[in-house]
């Protein structure tokens, strides 16, 4: 488990620093209580710093840093091992025989991780983007990550680029859910308004009827679905495919309670 973790921060903005004949393992954080929550995981002698609140210089604008912590560990010869796997030219790699687990991954999460909601632009309806970023990695390196992490996770992972470097991310509402099922409940409350769970129902695709694009239909209590079949799904809620239909349509505000709120392809 250690070696997981380990891993799971070095995926992150964690760092392994070469002293001498040995190294330490340094990993900062604005969270407290994640400082407390290492001291208590991690098998080696460690020691915080601490930096006050501040302002600085990002990428030309002024930005408000909040207080920090610096994990760090005493100087310990088992670190040389992660030292020269992810530093084998003295600049950090994704390691060849890298083998995520959901406990690297969840760490990597909660150290570089984000999930945010976002705003239709056809609808009121939200959606949860989920990306981990690896701004810091190569093109190379984050093709070889994504490889790994669909084997581990059969999850389907892709690259998105921003001013700062590629990011890994996830944009299926299924998939999503998916991540969070293999990496499992949050254990730090400090990092639980990273779970966002897409609130929505995803139907099989099966026994298309003149659909080209998934339906997504709000139930009287408001949970999402979204299907490809209009008469299974009617048939399966007790509804009339024909005024269904005619709420997919916008011929009718609703049926029996449920509306319809967008026609999107998935």
């Amino acid at each position: 488990t250690h070696k997981q973790i380990i891993d799971g921060l070095l995926l992150g903005d964690g760092s392994i620093r070469k002293r001498a004949k040995t190294a330490e393992i340094n990993v900062t954080t604005v969270q407290e209580e994640f400082v407390n929550h290492l001291l208590n995981v991690l098998p080696f002698d460690l020691y915080i710093n601490t930096k006050e609140a501040h302002k600085q210089m990002f990428y030309d604008r002024e930005i408000n840093c909040k207080k920090s912590y610096n994990v760090c560990s005493r100087v310990d010869l088992s670190l040389n091992e992660y030292r020269d796997k992810w530093y084998p030219q003295g600049i950090k790699i994704i390691p060849p025989d890298l083998a995520p687990t959901p406990t690297s991954v969840k760490y990597w999460f909660w150290g570089d991780g984000y999930s945010v909601y976002r705003k239709s632009k056809h609808s009121n309806s939200t959606y949860v983007n989920l990306g981990l970023c690896t701004y810091c990695f190569t093109v190379d390196d984050c093709e070889m990550l994504i490889a790994k992490l669909q084997k581990a996770s059969n999850i389907k992972f892709s690259i998105e680029y921003n001013r700062h470097g590629p990011a890994i991310v996830i944009r299926r509402t299924e998939l999503i859910n998916k991540f969070f099922d293999y990496i499992g409940d949050c254990d730090v409350s400090c990092y639980q308004y990273k779970w966002k769970r897409p609130n929505i129902i995803i139907q099989e695709k099966k026994d298309i009827i003149s659909l080209n694009n998934a339906l997504k239909l709000v139930s009287p209590t408001g949970i999402e679905y979204e299907t490809y079949n209009i008469s299974k799904f009617a048939r399966e809620h007790n509804l009339d495919f024909s005024h269904l239909c005619k709420v997919s349509r916008g011929k009718l505000k609703q049926h029996r309670g449920w509306t319809c709120r967008e026609l999107r392809s998935l």
